[in-house]
């Protein structure tokens, strides 16, 4: 699978998104749009992160 990386888009399958379910509200977590650059998605990831 790794000398498949970047020839394909990443996507989940059926089965994969099927049991996605969204986060409780115990449940650390974020949602990310797509849409931007990947330093954009980036910069955001590391803003969300918890500082120490």
């Amino acid at each position: 699978m790794a000398d498949q990386q970047g020839k394909t888009d990443p996507m989940l399958l059926d089965s994969q998104e099927a049991a996605l379910e969204p986060l409780e509200p115990d449940e650390k977590g974020a949602s990310l749009d797509v849409g931007p650059t990947p330093d954009v998605i980036a910069e955001t990831a590391v803003r969300l992160l918890p500082r120490a």
